[in-house]
């Protein structure tokens, strides 16, 4: 019977919790050292959450994009995962991800671990979006010949 009880909380402390969708996403090749996917995570329902904390994973991705690396070298590192800091329902937030030197499309999983603005709760999503390279904007009479 405790074990139920338990049980029966935990769901209810598991719907309580953060709902997540990934917004939007593509893959970025301006950067000629890796391409990265760029996502657009937006809280959708749930409390406000002090921090949330992200990792990835998926076919062709080596990581999440970490911080730029000090002059005189350019460019940035590689992290495991990344806080994307507090968020609220409705609040959005994006995530940079490493992706192979040869991967374009592929699919994103993201991992989140979200703790409550006071610290006593915590909870695991995932949310995960297929990206792909942006296509090339129409040309601007500007540029036409």
């Amino acid at each position: 019977m405790l074990r139920q009880i338990e049980g029966e909380e935990a769901d209810r402390k598991d719907a309580r919790g953060p709902q997540f969708v990934i917004e939007s996403g593509y893959t970025d090749t301006s950067d000629s050292n890796v391409p990265r996917g760029v996502l657009v995570l937006r809280q959708t329902g749930g409390p406000a959450l002090g921090s949330v904390t992200v990792s990835a994973s998926g076919e062709g991705v080596d990581g999440m994009r970490g911080e730029p690396y000090e002059a005189p070298f350019s460019g940035y590192g590689r992290a495991e995962s990344v806080d994307l800091g507090p968020m609220a329902a409705g609040g959005t937030a994006t995530a940079y991800v490493d992706l192979d030197y040869h991967t374009v499309e592929t699919t994103v999983l993201l991992h989140l671990r979200c703790r409550s603005l006071d610290g006593a709760d915590s909870w695991e999503r995932s949310a995960a979006r297929q990206i792909e390279r942006r296509p090339d904007p129409p040309p601007s009479w500007r540029t036409r010949r």
